[in-house]
């Protein structure tokens, strides 16, 4: 179940429910300077820090949406941390997240399309501050079966823009580290990274649909 309630405005402000609905000792604190987007004509809401969230004030509502173009996920090779994993982890990261977007909205029942329209929310994301811990040390920290302590961590970084008029609608940086609740592959090192891009997946899934009913 995710924490819905600020759907009841539906607008862009309630994009932030995608990272709230974690739990809240797994967030890390964002600082301005390392939101990547510009920024201009977006104002900061703060009440909803360690998650960074900027709207662009007027930006339409999100049930103004029913297609959705997810693009290619990017990294952020200026990060230190993503000396720490080969090319092929890195493009497995990208299409595993990429994947997740997709089948969670396609579930849903909305449209995943590749050209820009009325009607047609573009969604941009890069990663960065990479961290994947050993499989070992995954297990050596378990505490019971199918829960995971602070270990993998990422921050994603999430551009809305409407596709028809090019028009940034907001950006949300949300750091994690550790698994989302439940890490279910404790053995595998990639596992609380995956766990974060599922669980964004399908809390943007149930976002958008709780848009449209208008509950």
């Amino acid at each position: 179940m995710y924490p819905l309630t600020l759907w009841k405005r539906v607008s862009f402000i309630a994009l932030l429910t995608l990272f709230s609905f974690g739990c809240s000792n797994m967030q890390r604190e964002v600082h301005n300077a390392d939101v990547l987007a510009n920024l201009s004509g977006l104002k900061q809401d703060k009440s909803h820090e360690p998650v960074l969230v900027y709207i662009r004030p007027g930006a339409p509502k999100l049930d103004n949406y029913r297609k959705f173009i997810i693009d290619p996920v990017k990294v952020n090779y200026g990060d230190e941390g993503i000396k720490e994993f080969s090319a092929e982890e890195l493009t497995y990261l990208q299409n595993y997240f990429h994947n997740a977007m997709r089948s969670a909205l396609e579930d849903a029942g909305y449209e995943v399309v590749t050209k820009n329209g009325k009607g047609v929310l573009r969604v941009s994301f890069t990663l960065t501050d990479l961290k994947a811990p050993q499989s070992v040390t995954n297990l050596s920290i378990l505490l019971v079966p199918g829960l995971s302590t602070s270990v993998g961590a990422v921050t994603i970084e999430a551009e809305f823009r409407d596709a028809h008029s090019n028009s940034l609608n907001a950006v949300v940086v949300e750091s994690s580290q550790g698994s989302y609740l439940f890490n279910q592959k404790p053995w595998s090192s990639m596992g609380d990274i995956e766990s974060a891009f599922d669980h964004w997946a399908e809390g943007f899934s149930e976002s958008v649909k709780k848009a449209h009913s208008g509950s």
